[in-house]
């Protein structure tokens, strides 16, 4: 309640201060509108009201059609980015162990393989033991039961045939069990088989242009689809907030130079397929792109991340293009529910120069926010991340215990969509070649 009273304090402190400037003007620490939480709440609602949007269903037509419409009455240049991806439908999943059945929370494999049918010996992956000793097992071609909250990006990466996610419960029993004498036969039985489907969606795309435009460009983005959820926070807010700020850049066209893109992704749940696919599409104009910043998850009032602190590692030498052999740059990596995750390495990569990072906190320092400096936040700006151009999300937290869940959240915090926008806006103003009078 003391940070909430915090917030709203530097909120209506700037909000009490404003003056309604001309469009010839640009400076958001002066100029950012009194509408803009008004507005942004307008958007949130609008896309709960349309439910769980998700790429390839009537709710997700709707999503795209809604936010198209609003970048239009806004005066934004808008076309469809289209794609599509592969995704993985489980029919059938069976398990037995000792010869009880059992059913996994989370089933972590490569679907696209074939169906799994495995009868024989496994392992066990303990979450509470030390993981450097584990890892010097061989989990090579094996199937590895495990428990939360086991670390299993790790273990991925060290080809298991499958990964088990049973219930604490679940996995002590087994565990009981293993250490009683078992009889020759079976011991663990598993059979996964589905289908696959194509899946088309779109990225909508909203460019300002100036009117005196050069070669350069800025990206904002957020993701509109929502994974198992109404998605208040995860993603709508960010959602809400990319609209803001483009009806604001809009208004303020004619004082920069630099052409602003405003991206609503889609699949993003599924595996950053619509991020992934706008890169493939556009090699040429992000040679020229000289930012790019996210918007996910900021539906929260108390902690403000920023992903800054990860320099400059892994990315492409060719700046606009993914040089990476992406496993899921055609497919989804799981499954709406998380029936199934899948079991691979993800190419990581971080492109925050030090001047990228310094703008970062200079303008935070100028608004007297305190920021959470993180590094890794997994969003869409990890593929343009990889793709070497220079790359930052941010997120906000209602509480001290991480991101709120898309589920939870029913509550709509203007503030914090506030704050995140006014620090985009304070950033992406650095890269804006003025308009030269």
């Amino acid at each position: 309640m003391k940070n909430h009273g915090r917030y709203l304090s530097i909120f209506l402190f700037f909000v009490s201060g404003i003056t309604i400037s001309s469009a010839q003007d640009l400076d958001v620490f002066t100029d950012f509108p009194v509408a803009f939480s008004g507005k942004v709440i307008g958007h949130v609602n609008a896309l709960d009201h349309i439910g769980n949007r998700t790429d390839g269903t009537k709710s997700g037509s709707q999503t795209i059609y809604y936010i198209s419409q609003e970048m239009k009455k806004a005066g934004l240049e808008v076309t469809l980015d289209t794609f599509s991806f592969v995704t993985f439908q489980r029919k059938k999943q069976k398990l037995s162990i000792y010869g009880k059945k059992y059913e996994p929370r989370q089933v972590i494999l490569n679907p696209y393989h074939g169906p799994v049918s495995y009868t024989g010996k496994f392992t066990f992956f303990y979450p509470d033991s030390s993981l450097n000793l584990q890892m010097m097992k061989d989990f090579s071609g094996k199937i590895v039961v495990t428990c939360p909250p086991a670390t299993l990006i790790r273990l991925a990466t060290r080809s298991p045939l499958a990964i088990l996610v049973l219930s604490k419960k679940d996995f002590d029993q087994v565990v009981a069990e293993s250490r009683k004498t078992i009889p020759s036969g079976k011991i663990l039985s598993f059979q996964f088989s589905g289908k696959t489907r194509k899946i088309y969606s779109a990225n909508v795309v909203g460019t300002v242009k100036p009117e005196n435009p050069d070669s350069s460009e800025v990206i904002i983005a957020s993701h509109w689809d929502s994974f198992n959820s109404r998605g208040v926070n995860d993603n709508a807010s960010g959602v809400g907030t990319l609209l803001g700020l483009a009806d604001y850049f809009q208004f303020h066209r004619a004082s920069f130079r630099t052409t602003i893109r405003f991206i609503a992704f889609g699949a993003r749940e599924t595996g950053m397929n619509g991020s992934l696919a706008y890169i493939d599409h556009h090699p040429k104009e992000l040679k020229n792109c000289k930012l790019m910043f996210n918007i996910d998850g900021v539906n929260g009032i108390h902690v403000i991340s920023v992903d800054m602190t990860g320099g400059v590692s892994g990315i492409s030498r060719v700046k606009g293009v993914i040089k990476e052999n992406i496993y899921f740059r055609k497919n989804a990596l799981r499954e709406n529910g998380d029936k199934w995750l899948w079991l691979d390495d993800y190419p990581m990569a971080s492109n925050v120069p030090i001047p990228l990072r310094d703008d970062i906190l200079a303008v935070c320092n100028r608004l007297s926010l305190k920021i959470e400096q993180v590094e890794g936040l997994g969003s869409d700006h990890q593929a343009f991340s990889l793709a070497g151009i220079p790359s930052t999300g941010i997120s906000t937290e209602n509480d001290n215990s991480g991101k709120v869940s898309g589920v939870a959240v029913k509550k709509v915090y203007p503030e914090g969509m506030w704050l995140a926008g006014r620090i985009v806006a304070g950033v992406v103003a650095r890269y804006l070649a003025p308009v030269i009078r």
